[in-house]
């Protein structure tokens, strides 16, 4: 019966968790999520160097191993997502092998793992290493083999390559844990220091093997300001949240919006942080009355752990990338669920048990179910059989509903299913791109559809994937002056996208600006506009921002930029000028009215296109866009 239930443990259960993890988009390809990644390795297949020449945010072992999957089993973005879903599936794993060593019943550890599995965004691989890191070093803490403590250093020096702020965590976890665990020795000095200096040696390997390779690649000094920098960058919030308070009195709200509200705040900032305050208090309480003992220093390790990850998770612009770091907060959870279950067992086997306790304790299980059920809700478990499994995609290679949905028709795209709107939009987009970028011609795509240079394979002129790493005004020019000297014509150029909650053109002025005094429309595909850099001649035309900006983008004031409002007033104010000077000029009077009706002065547009026809009774544009105004009147 043992061996059965061996195999259940560290078989059956295992694959079962890795087959059922959720996988993320639900038929939508994210042009930014995943095209940063598929952009950045398109680069590096042509022979450029992360970082010299590609850079992007994440260390290379999120880069590489997509590489070698590329070069393997073929550049397609069904290729890609796979790859990510099964680290997903390896991730919820490793959950599964953490809730193991952390929860004596095994009725906890399923129910610990369910709630990983109810939310493709928990437990993601780039936590979950840092979680087996610290069930390590229990295993040294438990039997004192500092091969344990060698490993849990090592996985967590690789864990740099792979993800700074978990590796980092999970290092100041480490430390505090066995600060700890020595302070009662007698020369405990002495012992952490040896501790420290055996976890180091491991820390240290795999870090070192890669700066090396980027010493020799000619890439150190980038390769250490991405290893440096970003988890800086990161833990400022450089795009960070405010402190979490729902506007409940600035807006009015419907009742059900407002719950959701509530229920976001509560359950992603409030109740984390409330969990690790508790446990914080605890375990001083604890170590007060001197009750040290291994369980407590691992709880102590998943509270050090988790606070701060938490806190890196802060320094994103979403509330809902606290989910990405939460999971330790979930086994806190669940492992004081399991401890007050087991004390209620322990009371209930008592022969001589009050009534009053009895009360209380069925009060107790009471409470502790409205929070299962709690968690239930927040975790998305009532949808826990809706959700998309990696079984579904390696089967079908769907990622959800098949309403509404069709093959993206690219050679890129591998047979990946996507939502029809979508897949028809990169069709024509990559059709273009194809038609009128030449392989070898360099293109640049603005704000943050990276996934086109991957889907057309081009080539990028800047060394920035996704324009919006170029996060600093020093950054920005290096673009621009890779623009100019790689004389690039071609320019794909994203409307009405936001980053995280600012237009991706007010996201970067000065880049913003060059284009729109550079650059002309060509073409555009829905929203999509393909522009071609200006000759002299057209540069120096006055009438050439008008033509670039305003009627490219047509509602730009509405979204009340305050770039777009410069710009505007700057072009009134020019017309007004030329207008002066060639009061008889009709294309003069003819664009100024198009301004007006833009910043919504349509009195004064038209006044001006009736000023066109009084000029030039023919002059058929004003007579056009003079009915248009007034069937929008109407």
């Amino acid at each position: 019966m043992e061996k059965i239930w061996l195999i259940v443990d560290y078989l059956i259960l295992p694959a079962a968790v890795f087959l059922l993890n959720p996988t993320s988009f639900w038929n939508f390809i994210v042009p930014w999520d995943e095209g940063q990644y598929s952009a950045a390795v398109n680069e590096l297949m042509r022979g450029k160097t992360l970082y010299k020449d590609v850079w992007i945010l994440y260390p290379p072992l999120q880069i590489y191993p997509l590489y070698f999957v590329f070069k393997i089993f073929g550049p397609t973005l069904l290729n890609q997502r796979i790859y990510f879903d099964v680290l997903g599936g390896i991730g919820r794993v490793l959950g599964y092998f953490t809730a193991r060593s952390l929860l004596r019943n095994r009725f906890f550890v399923i129910f610990a793992s369910v709630l990983l599995l109810s939310n493709y965004e928990l437990s993601k691989i780039r936590v979950a290493p840092g979680l087996i890191a610290i069930i390590m070093l229990f295993k040294f803490l438990e039997n004192k083999n500092y091969y344990w403590l060698f490993s849990s250093g090592l996985l967590l020096g690789s864990l740099f390559v792979f993800s700074q702020e978990t590796s980092l965590s999970g290092m100041i976890s480490a430390v505090a844990a066995l600060t700890i665990f020595s302070v009662n020795k007698k020369i405990w000095r002495k012992e952490l220091l040896r501790y420290l200096i055996v976890i180091s040696a491991g820390f240290i390997i795999v870090p070192a093997l890669f700066t090396l390779y980027f010493y020799f690649a000619g890439a150190l000094k980038e390769f250490f300001d991405v290893m440096i920098k970003y988890p800086v960058y990161v833990t400022s919030g450089y795009t960070g949240l405010a402190f979490p308070v729902p506007p409940i009195f600035t807006y009015s709200y419907s009742f059900k919006d407002l719950f959701f509200l509530l229920t976001d705040n509560i359950s992603l900032f409030y109740i984390p942080v409330g969990i690790y305050l508790m446990t914080f208090i605890y375990l001083c309480v604890s170590w007060i009355q001197r009750k040290t003992s291994v369980e407590k220093i691992k709880i102590f390790s998943f509270l050090i752990f988790g606070v701060f990850l938490f806190r890196s998770a802060l320094g994103r612009s979403d509330l809902h990338h606290l989910l990405y770091s939460i999971s330790p907060a979930i086994f806190i959870a669940v492992f004081f669920i399991e401890k007050v279950f087991l004390r209620i067992k322990e009371c209930f086997n008592e022969k001589h048990f009050k009534f009053v306790t009895k009360v209380e304790t069925i009060f107790m299980i009471c409470l502790l179910t409205t929070s299962v059920f709690y968690l239930s809700y927040v975790f998305n478990l009532a949808n826990f059989f809706k959700e998309t499994r990696l079984v579904t995609v390696l089967k079908d290679k769907s990622f959800g509903s098949e309403e509404d949905v069709s093959v993206l028709n690219l050679v890129r795209g591998g047979g990946l299913k996507t939502g029809n709107a979508q897949a028809r939009h990169f069709e024509k987009v990559i059709s273009y791109m194809t038609y009128s970028i030449d392989y070898n011609e360099p293109v640049f795509i603005i704000p943050q559809q990276a996934i086109y240079y991957f889907l057309a394979d081009r080539i990028n002129p800047t060394k920035y994937c996704m324009s919006i790493f170029a996060i600093t005004h020093q950054m920005r020019e290096e673009v621009i002056n890779d623009l100019k000297k790689y004389s690039v014509k071609k320019i794909v150029y994203e409307l009405d996208q936001e980053i995280d909650g600012i237009s991706g053109e007010e996201y970067s002025p000065e880049l913003s600006r060059y284009i729109f005094e550079n650059y002309g429309l060509e073409k555009q595909v829905d929203n999509t506009l393909f522009l071609r850099s200006l000759s002299i001649d057209e540069k120096n035309n006055p009438l050439k921002p008008l033509v670039s900006l305003f009627l490219i983008r047509g509602n730009a004031l509405e979204r009340e930029g305050p770039l777009y409002v410069e710009l505007y007033n700057d072009e009134v104010k020019k017309l007004q000028g030329l207008l002066q000077e060639f009061p008889e000029n009709t294309n003069y009077h003819n664009y100024m009215g198009v301004l007006y009706a833009i910043g919504k002065d349509f009195n004064r547009a038209r006044n001006e296109w009736l000023e066109c026809i009084k000029i030039d009774p023919n002059c058929n544009v004003a007579i056009t866009n003079l009915k248009n105004l007034e069937q929008t009147a109407r």
